[in-house]
């Protein structure tokens, strides 16, 4: 079973095999009874698959209404997709979780064949083709809000059966439905097929059984005598296409949905994933060795060139940076517009060439951003330094999570699931499930516009620019690390309904100044928080005290002196040195100048998490050349969010 979970489609034909169940009803009415579906995982591509036979999940309305009976789901050249039975009666037992039908088989001569050969036992698969709504996702060790499945897997909780169709060779019951000994999207999800067949030449493929044609009896005057294979429709290759799509997509993690939907061909996939993974900056093999080309490396030095220009320390600056550091904003943009392919350029002034490159469509820059790219790339260079040097405390003791789009997105957490259990010899494991409580995070966007004149590059002047950007990008992580405090000092509630800080959490104290005895507390409160399914204890140990910078001198004394600063001799060993790390912010003294925290250790348990939309911490930056303002508007933007993950691993202490 796949253990990777990846994002199941939705509203695409699937199908599903599982060995017959039939009994004949009546003889004279042609009709069986049999079953259509159960509740048998599957391996799709995306994970394991689970039909939920659960009266609310399954929809046999269309079935019942427009539903048809088919055999091999009409891909025999023989059959087609006309029906060979209509269907009497749907149910599902609600006992063995199956969907049973009453199908009565048409007279006619096809018909009757697949009939007889289901009397007689000789036909034994049957295969359910089928939509799915809406899955609920169960995690490794979890279980379904219904209580009867397991997860890993994907249970559908809303899907509508859509075809029957007997299966010339039946299912593998041991290996899992959907294994029906064809070629043909074998255990995975298809997309709707067209509704008009078309009819295309091709070999028939391997291990289906097809037939081929009989040889023509007159050969075309200039090729030799060539055997006519059976044609296939347009379902047939459009499900083909989109097998071998979801197979690729699957190896490389990407996401088959659009190429699906776009009709997109197979070679043109590849040709995509590939340019992603480029541009990705993932390597393809660990025996190529990519190098850069001679563009890549006159932008590079450019920018160290730049970046040295307006102050900045280079520990290895890119070859040739040296040359660019002494050009000016006017030399770097007319040696840009020669590379490509402007004659004049260093004899027009910096109003012509910036006014020649704002104009993109009279072909006068083959290149025209290539000077653009390089102040964009000196200036992520100056974001992502800016981010490292900003005077902020909270990336000290929050963690880091990552979201891959702005939805809430659950946090889950293992319960200690108790202590190991004794197996006697020849007994079994036990399995323990694992309770966990799953805390919803969320994102927010957060930006700013600015530009940059014409008057910046005719003036040379872009430390302007640099300084304004390393504001801004100062700025951004001074509101994170304020954002941070006051989800700490405004006590607000959590997932759970309470406030952040309650004597039912175990993480309120004594309200009292800073000594060893309030210090102590926080160490044996925290140490004797239980898990969530409140029975072992985990023992934490606080890492980080937490105060406002009216608390420093009082702490640090406690944390640093040898002697305990409250005894009355010196002789008295100080039992607090070196036990926490002291972490001081100007935003608790707004809050509250005499209240104190401590926090444990991120990596042992989540506290306050700072979430980024696909882990990226800094800012992002673009840019585009302003017809309006003859200059570039720049923008920044960060996505993130400040969530609540536990209270288990911070404490408070109000003070007095």
């Amino acid at each position: 079973m796949s253990q990777k979970m990846q994002k199941p489609p939705l509203k695409q034909n699937s199908f599903r095999s599982i060995p017959m169940q039939v009994r004949e009803v009546s003889e004279e009415e042609r009709t069986v009874e049999l079953s259509f579906s159960s509740e048998k995982a599957v391996d799709r591509w995306f994970g394991s698959e689970i039909l939920c036979h659960d009266e609310s999940c399954i929809d046999l309305a269309r079935l019942q209404n427009v539903g048809s009976v088919l055999f091999h789901h009409g891909h025999d050249p023989n059959y087609g997709s006309l029906p060979i039975a209509k269907i009497v009666s749907l149910s599902v037992d609600g006992e063995s979780k199956r969907g049973k039908a009453v199908v009565s088989f048409d007279t006619d001569e096809k018909s009757d064949l697949i009939y007889q050969k289901v009397r007689s036992g000789s036909l034994k698969g049957i295969s359910v083709g089928y939509i799915v709504n809406a899955y609920e996702e169960v995690r490794a060790g979890k279980t379904s809000s219904n209580g009867r499945f397991t997860g890993p897997c994907y249970v559908a909780v809303k899907w509508e059966p859509i075809e029957i169709s007997f299966e010339p060779v039946p299912a593998d019951g041991d290996v899992g439905a959907g294994r029906n000994q064809n070629p043909e999207g074998e255990g995975k999800n298809m997309p709707n097929e067209p509704t008009t067949p078309t009819t295309v030449p091709t070999a028939a493929p391997e291990g289906t059984g097809g037939q081929r044609g009989a040889e023509p009896t007159t050969p075309a005057p200039a090729a030799p005598t060539a055997p006519v294979t059976p044609t296939r429709s347009a379902a047939e290759i459009e499900r083909e296409r989109c097998s071998e799509i979801y197979a690729i997509c699957s190896r490389f993690q990407v996401e088959p949905d659009e190429y699906i939907k776009n009709g997109t061909s197979i070679d043109k996939v590849r040709a995509a994933i590939l340019d992603k993974l480029e541009r990705g900056g993932k390597p393809l093999s660990s025996h190529i060795e990519v190098v850069a080309d001679e563009e890549d490396r006159y932008r590079e030095a450019a920018r160290d060139g730049l970046l040295m220009r307006m102050g900045e320390i280079i520990e290895k600056p890119a070859d040739g940076a040296e040359d660019f550091r002494s050009m000016s904003l006017h030399q770097l943009m007319a040696d840009c517009a020669m590379r490509s392919g402007v004659k004049d350029a260093h004899r027009k002034s910096p109003d012509e060439l910036w006014r020649d490159m704002g104009q993109q469509e009279r072909g006068q820059f083959a290149d025209s951003n290539a000077f653009i790219s390089i102040v964009n790339s000196t200036m992520g260079a100056t974001i992502a330094r800016a981010y490292n040097t900003a005077p902020t405390t909270y990336q000290h003791w929050t963690s880091v999570g990552s979201n891959p789009d702005f939805k809430k997105t659950k946090r889950f957490r293992l319960a200690a699931n108790g202590e190991m259990q004794e197996i006697p010899e020849n007994g079994e494991f036990k399995t323990v499930s694992g309770m966990d409580e799953g805390v919803d995070t969320g994102l927010k966007t957060y930006g700013k516009k600015f530009g940059f004149s014409r008057q910046t590059i005719i003036n040379d002047d872009l430390g302007t620019v640099a300084r304004l950007i390393t504001a801004q990008v100062r700025a951004n992580q001074r509101f994170i690390n304020k954002l941070c405090y006051q989800t700490l000092t405004k006590n607000g509630k959590i997932y759970d309904g309470k406030n952040l800080f309650v004597a039912d959490h175990g993480n309120l104290m004594t309200a009292n100044a800073p000594s060893i005895a309030s210090l102590n507390e926080f160490i044996v409160k925290m140490a004797m928080q239980k898990d969530i399914n409140g029975t072992d204890v985990l023992n934490l140990t606080p890492k980080f005290i937490l105060a406002p910078k009216a608390l420093e001198l009082p702490i640090r004394q406690l944390l640093e002196s040898t002697a305990d600063p409250s005894a009355t001799h010196a002789g008295v060993v100080n039992p607090m040195k070196g036990a926490f790390q002291l972490i001081t912010d100007a935003q608790l003294d707004i809050a509250n100048p005499k209240g104190y925290y401590a926090v444990a250790d991120p990596r042992d348990v989540d506290t306050i998490e700072v979430t980024y939309l696909n882990g990226k911490r800094t800012p992002t930056l673009e840019s585009k050349v302003s017809w309006d303002t003859l200059g570039i508007e720049w923008r920044m933007y960060h996505d993130f969010g400040i969530n609540v993950l536990d209270y288990r691993g911070v404490a408070y202490n109000q003070g007095k």
